[in-house]
């Protein structure tokens, strides 16, 4: 029989359904090390004005909603990549 052993969770708090497997900090790998998933919207160039439009407004009324937390994550998480990628000497493309 195989198993799969948890070692370590990326985010920088504990896993709700995995509560027994320490993140990554914790477990004394990587100091400070948070990578977490996000995901976001983004279209094809080219894409007509009315549907670039309408997905803008759509996202924007989702953004405004107080439970949604997503544009500040993004904002943090953009802030957070640039200082790595600034950090590496890697130019903007």
């Amino acid at each position: 029989m195989r198993c799969l052993l948890a070692l370590a969770v990326t985010d920088k708090n504990r896993f709700p359904a995995v509560p027994d497997v320490p993140t990554v900090t914790k477990s004394g790998v990587v100091p400070n090390y948070d990578v977490t998933s996000w995901y976001g919207v983004f279209g094809p160039p080219g894409m007509p004005p009315s549907v670039v439009a309408k997905l803008n407004e759509t996202l924007n009324e989702i953004i405004a909603d107080e439970n949604e937390e997503f544009g500040q994550l993004l904002a943090d998480e953009s802030e957070r990549w640039n200082a790595v990628r600034e950090a590496a000497g890697i130019t903007r493309q």
